[in-house]
């Protein structure tokens, strides 16, 4: 998500071109946590989940985390429980799972039937470009996803010394202080 547009494109680029896993059986059957009850929560589990290969609770609630910039943040239980139609949807949980579906907030109300409370976040390119990202993954394999990260890895620049945060991503840093990201393009 740090990157600038130009180089997020790219990665999915690469990654709609590689060749993909073919459907060689039914899908798996569910797992526990996919009720199937016919519940808002447990449709859009299905969908996070199931349908993107985040089989992992814990996988898809990160995804949720940093997809959603921290806004949707929810544990592994909590997901379960949405699932089961055991904890009431939460609006702006609604919202949250809109991001990373790549579905606009209203439309998702609108078929679940749940009202937003408030307008839903402003668009975030980088989060839907992200969510792009992840549904062209979804039937690769692990070293070709591993290749698209060490790719985008190397797209990353060394951030200034005494670099503002307004100027610049940053994505991860190395042992000795230094930081790793990318310029914020406005």
């Amino acid at each position: 998500m740090a990157l600038p547009q130009g180089e997020r494109n790219r990665i999915r680029e690469k990654a709609d071109n590689l060749p993909q896993l073919p459907h060689l059986r039914p899908a798996d059957p569910p797992r526990t946590y996919y009720c199937r009850d016919g519940s808002a929560g447990s449709m859009l589990v299905t969908m996070l989940s199931a349908n993107r290969n985040l089989h992992s609770p814990v996988a898809a609630a990160m995804t949720l985390a940093w997809l959603t910039r921290g806004r949707m943040y929810v544990d592994a239980s909590t997901l379960h429980s949405i699932s089961g139609n055991r904890t009431d949807l939460k609006p702006r949980w609604l919202a949250g799972f809109a991001t990373v579906l790549g579905i606009p907030a209203a439309d998702l109300a609108a078929v679940t039937g749940i009202d937003l409370h408030e307008p839903p976040p402003p668009d975030d390119p980088p989060a839907d470009d992200m969510a792009e990202l992840l549904w062209a993954c979804r039937r690769l394999t692990i070293n070709q996803i591993d290749d698209l990260r060490l790719e985008a890895k190397t797209m990353l620049v060394e951030v200034p010394a005494g670099a503002s945060d307004e100027d610049w991503n940053r994505v991860y840093r190395q042992s000795d202080g230094t930081w790793w990201g990318a310029p914020r393009r406005q």
